[in-house]
């Protein structure tokens, strides 16, 4: 381990398993090798901050996960790898306070398994200066117990989890403070390079704001939905909304998860069935088991036949049989199925 930054290599993927073990205490040699482009870091830790200060300099991509961190270590780190475009933080414990100022970061990801004590979140994540930033992951326990604040999201293209009840900023077109009843929605500063989208449903849910909420992505192709929106008070609403802008040129994919298949779910999928002009497929990811009367029960209550593009095809499947395409998004997703 020691020798391994006299090598000249340019990946370098570590995990020292988790469960039962002391934790590693990373070489100082290791932290100095300049070849280095790719690092991901599993079940160690860091020396103190004053050696992270030249650490990784040539670094572009950084996953840690199961890592010990504290605030003024984080950010010596991130001061040092003046390169980083990718930093994803998963499972790691100690923070509080993230502060992110990263001129050249494109994507960053925080996750944290669902049922931890919320110490272990940290309570705030504050993306101050990231002009490049392209990529915006946050895992479900982490919008639910973290304060969350993006200020540059002119080049921003996928996000996820959002949810209209999490303590969250969004550049200036989304905002929701702790004590603020319902998130305030700025239609005016809509999101148009945003590409793909993933909702996190929780609590109280409120149909005219997730209208809202979707009416500032103008340009997206493909959307996830996790959570229960049936109620009762929202049946009639989408068949009386007019088109999403992205419903005419730009939406491909539409998956529902944890669907039920009842009064205001259904509604809400056939919208996309009849006004999907582009949209290729919908994917119904289902609690309970289905049986084949019930998938076709389904099917005919989706209307089909009225779909407004004839490359559409509906999958429903169970949260077992559920696969996402993109590895990127699985942890997020699969951690709480």
């Amino acid at each position: 381990m020691e020798t391994l930054g006299t090598k000249g290599i340019r990946d370098l993927s570590l995990s020292f398993g988790y469960a039962g073990r002391l934790r590693y205490r990373l070489p100082s040699s290791l932290l100095q090798c300049q070849s280095l482009r790719k690092a991901s870091l599993s079940a160690c830790f860091f020396p103190p901050s004053p050696v992270v200060n030249s650490c990784f300099p040539n670094l572009r991509e950084l996953t840690l996960e199961f890592v010990f961190l504290w605030d003024h270590l984080l950010q010596c780190l991130l001061e040092s790898c003046k390169q980083i475009e990718v930093l994803q933080l998963i499972n790691c414990s100690g923070l509080q306070y993230v502060r992110l100022n990263c001129a050249k970061l494109q994507k960053f990801t925080i996750h944290q398994q669902n049922h931890v004590s919320e110490s272990v979140h940290a309570k705030e994540v504050v993306i101050e200066d990231a002009p490049e930033l392209r990529s915006l992951r946050f895992g479900e326990s982490t919008v639910n117990h973290t304060r969350i604040s993006v200020r540059n999201v002119q080049k921003l293209e996928v996000l996820g989890f959002f949810s209209m009840n999490a303590t969250m900023r969004i550049g200036k077109t989304f905002a929701k403070s702790y004590n603020q009843r319902e998130m305030s929605v700025n239609r005016s500063m809509g999101l148009p390079t945003v590409k793909e989208l993933a909702v996190l449903v929780i609590g109280p849910f409120n149909c005219s704001l997730l209208s809202d909420v979707l009416r500032c992505f103008p340009c997206l192709e493909t959307l996830y939905i996790k959570g229960y929106i049936e109620q009762d008070q929202h049946i009639g609403f989408w068949e009386r909304q007019a088109p999403f802008v992205f419903c005419e040129n730009h939406l491909k994919s539409l998956t529902m998860i944890e669907f039920c298949g009842q009064g205001a779910e259904v509604e809400f999928v056939k919208f996309f069935v009849e006004h999907g002009q582009v949209l290729e497929r919908i994917t119904l990811v289902c609690e309970d088991k289905l049986t084949a009367d019930s998938r076709t029960t389904l099917r005919r209550d989706l209307c089909l036949e009225n779909r407004a593009s004839m490359h559409l095809e509906v999958e429903i499947l169970n949260e077992f049989d559920f696969a996402l395409d993109s590895r990127e998004w699985a942890s997020l997703f699969h951690d709480s199925l």
